[in-house]
């Protein structure tokens, strides 16, 4: 955690807030407002080492808020206050998405397709390795042909198994959707 000096304006009433970033150290600012008579605040960062700290190609002067990089920056009230209200209903959502997908046990089974198609590949591999090397004794061009072609086909079965089961899955997740709505 870094600390940021926070010096209210037009009061230059000054307070050191311990935050990971800039974004945090405004939110954490207005928290702590000595009063409610200030317009904005210019948060700076408080350098930890003996060096003088620079920030982005400049040595730490102060600079309009670009970036959640940024170690400095000034903020309007109306600013943070929005702020806070996103993070805190960014925070409500997360919470519910997790609730619910916890608490959700009617997640898509494979399909019956897919599950043939897995079958199939491996039976192809399966009979392609033992044609290969049953071929591969009597002709070596024939047997590299056998190879490539059942591999190729297993390797094509395996494929369209994993899109039936994304579509499959596709499909449950867009109904339970439209039930919400």
């Amino acid at each position: 955690m870094k600390e940021y000096e926070c010096i209210f304006k037009p009061s230059d009433e000054k307070i050191i807030v311990k935050a990971h970033n800039i974004n945090e150290a405004s939110i954490k600012a207005y928290e702590a407002a000595p009063n409610n008579e200030w317009a904005s605040v210019h948060i700076d960062a408080v350098a930890q080492q003996t060096v003088p700290y620079s920030g982005i190609g400049f040595v730490s002067g102060a600079m309009d808020f670009v970036s959640g990089d940024a170690e400095c920056g000034v903020y309007d009230k109306s600013d943070i206050a929005r702020k806070m209200e996103t993070r805190l209903e960014g925070a409500e959502r997360a919470d519910d998405l997790t609730r619910q997908s916890i608490t959700s046990t009617d997640s898509p089974q494979s399909s019956g397709w897919a599950t043939l198609y897995r079958v199939c590949g491996g039976i192809a591999f399966v009979f392609g390795l033992i044609g290969t090397i049953a071929v591969a004794q009597k002709n070596d061009g024939a047997g590299f042909q056998l190879a490539v072609m059942a591999i190729g086909l297993a390797l094509t079965c395996f494929l369209f198994a994993f899109l039936i089961d994304v579509l499959t899955d596709m499909r449950h997740y867009l109904k339970r959707i439209a039930e919400k709505q």
